[in-house]
């Protein structure tokens, strides 16, 4: 119950997105082309649970795939 846990691995993925939007009488026209430059990456994270409340969990996580980002996030266990 109070340990800690460290967790992580690899990512592959493969994702696209196209979008076009075509509005009349006015010819309102829109193309939008998302795709990732990178289909590889890999997470890391942390999860302790928080001794002075009681089901309560602090985690901390990153991610990398073309950029890197960490987020933090607080869990309740009922």
């Amino acid at each position: 119950m109070y340990g800690v846990t460290l967790y992580g691995g690899p990512v592959v993925y493969w994702t696209g997105h196209k979008e076009q939007f075509i509005f009349r009488p006015g010819l309102l026209s829109d193309k939008t082309h998302y795709r990732e430059k990178n289909n590889f990456g890999g997470f890391v994270g942390l999860r302790s649970p928080l001794p002075w409340v009681k089901g309560f969990h602090a985690e901390v996580e990153g991610q990398f795939k073309n950029k890197g980002s960490v987020g933090v996030s607080l869990h309740y266990s009922f």
